[in-house]
């Protein structure tokens, strides 16, 4: 595995969040003195959101230390405000599961909902702000209708430009999907990054159904749920996977390896992966075996996937950034086609992703966006 491509200091958890990763993950008395040292200096008013939502396993881990502190009144709101909120949305995301299910599509539940059903096992302990599902890619059209009838509207449906609800099924993975209280994300792949009818038939086939309350529910396998975790992780502040990564693996003591390894070489993600566990070992070295880091580290690695992994890892200016994320998105889309068909795929990709309805308007569109990221850098 590259080692030249470190963590960038943006990608590693504060010292404040790094002390109530402990407080809340360390087993024994390592985590009870981890959250006696943080419970004098915490500020919860101007605590960043990421933290605060942890609060609810941190009242836990307190409760069981049976620690007394002023402040527990305050993480106990915290945790119930958690449980009401996570109840709305799972009601409104349980009739858009029936609906589908009605008419015959198979619907994963994936992210924080998957989590919150099938590891943390409990509606207060993981804040979530929308809920995310996964449909077969040749449902997604038709699960997008069903759910249009059912209150729900997609950020892609834009009558002056009608071609990029279309469009979005060949250049995205997913669609943010909203009514007047929830949203919802409706995925037809995975991962951003790896984009096709065949791209996820291996995620479906070693998928598991578990049973929650009254209903059932199908969620991914542990091992691909943590390659999600990771990947998703990559461009989020640490402190918000790295407890999701945590309860995913206390949960899973006899969690399949192997296929990790080989989930994340067959999707150039080993990099992804490595930094990931890296980050996960500074403090729990427990969890992760030496030989999967090893392993990880004897991996080969393509030009294509170094680079990609080094650009989310760059603190550089973000406009910059911007530009080389979508660079790696159309690389990863054409992916196997010959420059001819890149060059025909790459005009309409554009369209898509500036929105723009006809071709003939990419060079103004272009020159604009250009000039102002050029301005913002310069500012």
């Amino acid at each position: 595995m590259e080692t030249g491509v470190s963590i960038a200091p943006r990608k590693l958890p504060l010292e404040e969040q790094q002390l109530i990763l402990r407080a809340v993950f360390q087993p024994g008395s390592a985590g009870r003195d981890a959250a006696i040292a943080w419970l004098p200096h915490a500020e919860i008013d101007n605590m960043q959101f990421e933290s605060l939502r942890l609060m609810p396993q941190l009242y836990e881990r307190l409760c069981r230390e049976e620690i007394a502190h002023p402040l527990l009144p305050r993480l106990k709101g915290l945790k119930k405000h958690a449980w009401s909120k996570n109840q709305l949305l799972f009601g409104r995301t349980s009739q858009a599961i029936a609906a589908l299910r009605q008419e015959g599509i198979d619907v994963m539940v994936i992210k924080g909902m998957a989590l919150v059903l099938g590891f943390y096992r409990d509606f207060s302990l993981r804040p979530m702000n929308d809920a995310d599902l996964l449909v077969p890619t040749h449902h997604a059209r038709r699960a997008i209708e069903i759910l249009s009838h059912h209150g729900w509207t997609s950020e892609f449906e834009d009558p002056a430009n009608p071609r990029r609800s279309a469009w979005a099924f060949q250049h995205e993975h997913a669609a943010h999907l909203f009514d007047s209280l929830r949203g919802l994300d409706l995925h037809w792949n995975l991962l951003a990054c790896r984009i096709g009818p065949d791209a996820d038939q291996d995620f479906w086939a070693a998928s598991v159904e578990i049973g929650f309350g009254n209903q059932r529910f199908r969620i991914l396998n542990p091992a691909d749920q943590l390659l999600h975790i990771f990947v998703h992780g990559a461009d989020l502040a640490p402190i918000r996977w790295i407890p999701d990564a945590l309860v995913v693996l206390r949960s899973t003591p006899n969690l399949d390896w192997r296929r990790l390894l080989m989930q994340a070489r067959k999707r150039n993600l080993t990099l992804v992966a490595g930094k990931a566990l890296q980050q996960v070992q500074r403090d729990f070295a427990d969890l992760v075996p030496s030989q999967v880091m090893t392993e990880l580290r004897g991996s080969r690695v393509s030009v294509f996937e170094r680079y990609e992994c080094r650009q989310l890892a760059m603190p550089g200016i973000r406009s910059f950034e911007c530009w080389l994320k979508t660079l790696c998105k159309f690389l990863r889309l054409s992916r196997g086609m010959n420059l001819d068909a890149r060059l025909r795929l790459l005009p309409e990709f554009l369209c898509f992703l500036w929105n723009v309805a006809n071709q003939r308007q990419l060079p103004a569109v272009f020159v604009h966006k250009a000039a102002k990221k050029i301005h913002n850098l310069f500012r």
